[in-house]
């Protein structure tokens, strides 16, 4: 490709005050000529994270906050690519917990400015206990990491032109982005590696570890764990109605499904993890 690349980065904060100043000047120090803007969609937050983004954001000119009502990573994503992706060769998506480490966007954003069939690219963690695995999973899959990726300006172009959408209220929006790139909402398509997309181990991201001290910090690793679980439900369910249908087809909000498909919403035994599944289908079943 000749000339200069342009690109835009995408922070998705949720009740960030704490970390996305560091996550956006970790950007900022590695950003370039080539980056022209830092859209840091503010969703649904409880905190003071729209002050400090106004604040950061008064010194720094690509820096744009965008302030959404819901707290929703899905309905976010969908709102940066069908009102303000338009105009750059890449973009970044970066959650805004996450900091990136030195080089990490030249490294990321080298595949998709030197070829023309690498539609995205998956930056890998640096830090947490499962690193090694994760990446090794990521490889052998072909999957992106939904804390830093990136995608071609042509693959985003004809979500927007096609108007998909992922469904609000969606978790994991990762998974669906990868079946995306590769060219359909399909399970098979989360292991099934394609030349679309390229893992680039030297593109890395750092996170917080967790240190369990406090029962708040249990409850909090509970919710987690619960909220990974009802996200493998909403994907069981997104598949299934997905079968033979275009990807422009899916579901405005995925609890759409928990009616439509009730009859797939059932805990199953899972040892010792089985608490969990009860209490993600009980969270969905709420939701009905």
């Amino acid at each position: 490709m000749s000339g200069t690349s342009i690109y835009n980065v995408v922070v998705f904060a949720h009740n960030e005050e704490q970390r996305i100043t560091r996550c956006l000047e970790s950007i900022l120090a590695q950003g370039g000529n080539g980056l022209q803007y830092i859209y840091v969609l503010v969703n649904g937050c409880t905190d003071d994270t729209a002050d400090v983004v106004t604040r950061f954001s008064a010194n720094q000119p690509k820096v744009i906050g965008v302030w959404l009502d819901v707290a929703d990573k899905a309905a976010s994503w969908n709102h940066y690519v069908q009102h303000l992706s338009s105009d750059a060769d890449q973009h970044v998506f970066v959650d805004g917990d996450i900091y990136l480490a030195d080089n990490a966007l030249p490294e990321l954003l080298a595949p998709l400015q030197n070829t023309t069939h690498v539609l995205a690219t998956a930056a890998v963690p640096a830090s947490g206990r499962s690193r090694v695995q994760r990446l090794s999973n990521m490889q052998r899959w072909g999957r992106l990491a939904g804390a830093l990726y990136a995608l071609s300006d042509a693959l985003v172009s004809e979500i927007r032109e096609e108007r998909i959408a992922l469904p609000a209220g969606l978790i994991g929006e990762d998974f669906l982005v990868t079946c995306l790139v590769k060219g359909s909402v399909e399970h098979q398509q989360l292991f099934a590696p394609s030349k679309r997309l390229k893992v680039v181990p030297g593109a890395r991201f750092y996170f917080d570890g967790r240190r369990i001290i406090h029962w708040q910090h249990w409850q909090a690793a509970m919710n987690r764990l619960v909220r990974y679980q009802v996200r493998e439900h909403q994907l069981k369910l997104l598949f299934h109605y997905m079968q033979d249908k275009p990807s422009a087809q899916m579901p405005a909000n995925i609890s759409e499904l928990y009616t439509e498909l009730a009859h797939l919403i059932r805990y199953q035994y899972r040892g010792r993890n089985t608490p969990v599944d009860m209490l993600a289908v009980r969270f969905i079943k709420r939701q009905s």
